[in-house]
């Protein structure tokens, strides 16, 4: 039996192929554009994610040697909005969860049913990424579009559409992040859609992740070189996905996901819609795991100031890199001192704030600072991990998945400045995993995706250094002293 997993991210589109071994036998990636026409926003074409998709998927099928794969699942960004017409075509380009340009129609939400009471309703805090608000600002701001719209949707349905859902549906993990689904009934809720004046049929149906949507279309199958008869499953967001391929399955455990962006992410074994959750903005919503749910706290800038180093800074490193065959990063990170550095610095935040750099001396070398850099984006990570666990998340583990888990010499550093063991996984490509296994779910290989859960294997664990691990910890109250 040969599953695939799809994870379609705001950077970048990847396939995998698995066998009944849970061995990846064939991947590919390829990159996803992100359109910046003004401030505030941030684009995609669909479409071309779309054609990235088909792409990704034959080339997997081809690296892989199979083609009769047993079913698909997906695992998807989270809240971009999509209008799509009746023939399942997008109407506009993408609006993308980094898209903030529904800050008003936010703001009028919020006063019509007051920001705490929206988070308990939908376990999601206001906020112009949501989907729903995305919504109202196109409803608002494109009516001669508005008018041709068949379905407001997410990447989950769009894309399950396009590969051969007989029913145009949405996950309900991926339903649960829009702001329009109730979190206790697990339905739409339909005093936000009467506030809209939002048609309920523009609205895909909630299913189950793992649920058997369809099977692959026959063009589909015909353009990727697949053969026979795949099931088409849903999957669900890309955070729920990774979690749930890194083996999260009950609490104590959060997984790292370490990109552009970083995401702390935990699974939740009941709902949790304290005050300390919604004035810290951590959302509450559906895992891919049925009965249970998920949060996260978000870095957004997670991995971007180390690439400012990189590019900036990094050109006698990269021209080492180039001679001997290895990466950049790779060269930078071994060049760094092992012991704390003596700076601290205040990595760049979203919103155009200012970063700074504490410390700094003639005789700070360009390592030190580079470290300084990548110490910050762990003290964050830190900060995010301790404003979880005083709002009731239980944390004794983190694992990492994404770029961030490619370096020992990164991973350490976070297990020291965490005071945590930090564990890597065997199948680094967590979301694709996910992905593979809620297409297991629907197939019958497991009874329920926390089953599939329980067959996550970590590949090496890093435990903090006692010494160093001390003195990061007065190192981090320095850094929120200045940071405030």
């Amino acid at each position: 039996m040969y599953l695939m997993g799809i994870d379609v991210g705001t950077t970048q589109t990847k396939a995998a192929v698995f066998d009944e071994n849970w061995s990846m036998k064939g991947y590919a990636a390829s990159p996803n554009e992100i359109l910046r026409s003004k401030d505030g926003f941030a684009e995609q074409d669909a479409e071309r994610v779309f054609q990235t998709v088909l792409s990704v998927v034959r080339e997997a099928v081809g690296r892989s040697g199979v083609r009769n794969l047993e079913a698909v699942g997906l695992s998807v960004q989270g809240d971009a909005f999509i209008p799509v017409d009746k023939n399942r075509r997008a109407l506009a380009l993408a609006q993308l969860g980094m898209d903030y340009r529904a800050g008003e129609e936010t703001d009028e939400l919020s006063g019509r049913f007051g920001a705490e009471t929206m988070f308990k309703k939908t376990g999601m805090p206001p906020h112009p990424m949501n989907t729903l608000c995305k919504i109202l600002w196109f409803k608002k701001h494109c009516p001669a579009l508005d008018e041709r719209v068949w379905k407001y949707m997410t990447y989950a349905d769009f894309l399950l559409s396009k590969l051969g859902a007989e029913e145009p549906v949405i996950d309900r993990s991926m339903a649960s992040r829009t702001m329009a689904l109730s979190l206790e009934t697990g339905q739409w809720d339909d005093d936000l859609f009467q506030y809209g004046a939002l048609p309920r049929e523009r609205f895909c149906a909630p299913a189950e992740p793992g649920t058997t949507v369809g099977t692959l279309s026959k063009r589909i199958c015909e353009e990727t070189g697949i053969t026979g008869r795949a099931l088409l499953t849903a999957g669900g967001h890309d955070q729920t996905c990774a979690a749930l391929g890194a083996g999260l399955f009950e609490e104590g455990i959060a997984l790292d996901s370490h990109g552009t962006a970083e995401v702390l992410s935990s699974v939740l074994q009941k709902s949790n819609l304290s005050r300390r959750f919604f004035e810290n903005g951590f959302p509450c919503y559906r895992h891919v795991i049925p009965k249970q749910y998920f949060t996260f706290a978000l870095n957004h800038t997670g991995g971007l100031p180390f690439q400012w180093v990189h590019d900036q800074f990094a050109s006698q490193e990269a021209a080492e890199a180039k001679a001997s065959g290895r990466d950049t990063y790779d060269v930078i990170l071994e060049k760094m001192p092992v012991q704390p550095t003596n700076l601290i610095a205040i990595p760049f935040p979203s919103g155009g704030a200012k970063g700074s750099v504490h410390g700094l001396t003639f005789s700070t070398t360009r390592h030190e600072f580079a470290k300084a850099i990548l110490e910050a984006t762990a003290m964050e990570l830190r900060k995010n991990l301790l404003l979880l666990c005083a709002a009731g998340v239980k944390i004794q583990e983190l694992r990492c998945v994404g770029g961030g888990a490619k370096s020992g010499i990164g991973l350490q550093l976070k297990a020291d400045i965490l005071g945590l063991p930090v564990a890597t996984m065997k199948i680094r490509e967590a979301a694709c995993l996910g992905a593979a296994e809620l297409a297991g779910v629907g197939v019958g290989a497991f009874e329920t995706a926390a089953q599939a859960a329980r067959l996550a294997e970590t590949a090496k664990v890093f435990y903090p250094e006692q010494q160093r691990a001390a003195q990061y910890a007065e190192k981090y109250a320095e850094y929120i002293e200045i940071s405030k």
